[in-house]
Formats: structure tokens, sequence, C-alpha cells
């Protein structure tokens, strides 16, 4: 709002000092220019419009939708190959508000979700390689972590910066989004101490926000992995609802 009212401001005054000098010597041709001073404001007007239209609309998650992909650590060795990097099926859903994702299964070295669930956020992780015990069933808690919706997912969302098009390794074309995460949130910018807590890379379909391609996760959410990150590929969409799998002890 700040910048949007110094925008104007500005512009108000370069007219005003630009024409302030030129109209009183027009004569008869005061009203021409005015009118001209007229049609320049609209033009500016205008244009300012045209930039905020054509700005993609940042990633959304619908209400109801089921996503299957890929999850994939690039840090970890995977213990059944002894190679770097795992990648495990991966199920994003959506249903009537509960949302919810799963990564890998029993038969895959890597087991979680993480979900939406009356408008309470949780974690849940049945399997990950080197997690200590305290960490994984049946110690591993079911409280939620504090209450959070898919409105406020959507309105975090909201604030990603849009970064440029990009076409990806599959040739979809897609808008690239960066979502930052900073602590303290409230401290200005310049030499003052922040830190960076989370750093989330969406790319979506340039003509559909609510179709996420393709997610790269960095920060303190990815606890588990060396290196902070986490990639999430999606290649099948639906628009209908997606079941919500519940942990036993939820």
């Amino acid at each position: 709002m700040f910048s949007q009212a110094v925008y104007r401001i500005s512009i108000g005054l370069i007219l005003t000092f630009i024409f302030s000098f030129s109209l009183p010597a027009l004569g008869d041709d005061t009203q021409v220019y005015a009118e001209q001073v007229e049609n320049l404001k609209k033009t500016v007007a205008l244009q300012k419009c045209r930039k905020t239209r054509n700005k993609p609309s940042p990633p959304t998650l619908p209400r109801n939708f089921s996503w299957t992909g890929r999850y994939v650590v690039p840090d970890i060795v995977d213990p059944r190959t002894g190679e770097l990097g795992i990648d495990v099926p991966f199920t994003w859903c959506g249903n009537d508000g509960d949302v919810q994702m799963i990564a890998g299964g029993e038969n895959y070295p890597i087991y979680f979700t993480n979900f939406i669930y009356q408008n309470y956020l949780y974690t849940y992780t049945y399997k990950w390689p080197g997690l200590q015990p305290e960490f994984l069933p049946p110690l591993e808690s079911c409280a939620p972590l504090f209450k959070f919706t898919l409105a406020d997912l959507n309105a975090l969302l909201a604030t990603a910066t849009y970064v440029g098009k990009a076409t990806l390794e599959n040739g979809q074309k897609v808008n690239h989004f960066r979502l930052p995460i900073v602590t303290p949130p409230t401290q200005p910018p310049g030499f003052y101490l922040r830190l960076p807590l989370i750093l989330g890379d969406f790319f979506v379909d340039r003509n559909n926000p609510k179709k996420f391609w393709q997610v790269l996760h960095f920060g303190i959410q990815n606890l588990y992995a060396p290196h902070l990150d986490e990639w999430i590929f999606i290649h099948k969409f639906k628009k209908c609802p997606g079941e919500i799998i519940l942990p036993p002890c939820v």
C-alpha cells in the first residue's frame, strides 16, 4: 500500500511540475494540452492496470483434488540400492477442505504423512532412514502442531513472489513462484539479524495456478534431510476429492 501511494504521488508531482511551466504560455491551446494531460494520466493508469492484470495468479490449492507423483530426497543414501538419492511414490489430495500428502509407504525406506484435518495441521512419520526410535511409532505423537486451515495455507501461498516463466525437463510450461519465510517477520530490512526458516519454490501450470507440477522445499521443516531439501513431482491430476488416510492414533 505504501509503494502504491508513493507511485501515485510521484506521478502527480511529475505531471504538475511539467505542465505548471508549459500551460500558462499555451494561450488558446491550453485546453488542448489539458486534455493531453488527462489522456496521459489515463494512459499511466491503464498501463498500471495491465501490469497488474498480466501478473500470474499465485499458487492455490483447490478444495477438492487428487494428485499422484514422486517424492525425492537427493542427499540420502537409499538402503535398498546403496546409492545416493531416495525416490518414492507420492500422493497429494484435498477433500472438502482437509488436505493430505503421503510420501512412500510400508515397502519403502521413507513413509510419512502431513495433513490438515478439521482445521489443524499434523505430521506423522512411519519410517525414515536413520531416524531415532523415539521419533517413530509407537512413540511418535499424533498431537496437532497448531490450528491451520486450507484458507490459511492459500493465504500464505498468495504472498509468494513471482520469479518468472520456466520450462520443466518434461517440456511443461510453468510459472515459478518463491515463498520465503524468515524470522522475525516484522524486522525491517537492512543491518538487522534475520534468519531464513523455510524456502519454497512452486512451479504451477501457466494456465491454471491450482495445478502444481513441481515443488522444491528447503528449510527446518525438512530437518530429517541432510541438506534440508526435498522435491515433489506431480504426474497425474484429478479434480475429484481424494481419501484422507489418518494414522491409527488420530
